[in-house]
């Protein structure tokens, strides 16, 4: 029978739980300083833009337009991006970077106009093809992610939107090159 008086006893079993777990909590030595970015030279794109039936969307923004800023920042550190057919013909695992906005409209203050919010993340992703035993499905394995939450007001909202994407997407190339730097 356990005796929950006996404090010296639980005290010990509570060290030796903690030394365990902070033993399974350290990583390894070699694991440290590995960046999961480290290697990524390719990349597929996806984006997803959502505007909630409150607010207009704002002027310009688009897909496509966050598609082709998505891409041209990747590419301008040195990424290349593979279209679904190149990637599908592409022999290698390759990692996706997800970029998901989803615009808000909430109201600021008692009779405040509406102002506008914006949740925004970008994601890299890589699939593994491992598949768990007992039900055979494929999971996901995240290697980088910064999400960001917003308000602006609705006038002059499409600068603020690409500007804060802009933030976002300097993150992850800040990330990547410091894993990835030039050979001279």
């Amino acid at each position: 029978m356990l005796d929950l008086y006996n404090t010296e006893g639980a005290m010990r079993r509570f060290v030796r739980l903690t030394m365990v777990l902070c033993t399974f909590a350290t990583p390894l030595l070699g694991q440290q300083n590995v960046s999961p970015l480290k290697g990524v030279s390719k990349v597929t794109v996806a984006v997803r833009l959502t505007v909630s039936n409150r607010v207009p969307a704002p002027v310009g923004i688009t897909e496509d337009r966050l598609d082709t800023f998505l891409q041209l920042r990747l590419r301008s550190a040195g990424i290349r991006v593979l279209s679904v057919d190149e990637d599908r013909a592409d022999t290698q695992l390759n990692p996706c970077v997800y970029l998901d906005v989803t615009v808000i409209g909430t109201r600021i203050g008692a009779g405040g106009g509406i102002l506008t919010g914006y949740a925004m993340s970008a994601r890299v992703r890589m699939t593994l093809f491992a598949r768990l035993a007992t039900t055979g499905a494929v999971a996901p394995q995240e290697l980088w992610a910064l999400d960001n939450l917003t308000i602006s007001p609705t006038t002059g909202a499409d600068a603020a939107l690409e500007q804060y994407v802009g933030n976002l997407l300097d993150d992850l190339m800040n990330d990547w090159l410091a894993a990835n730097p030039k050979r001279e």
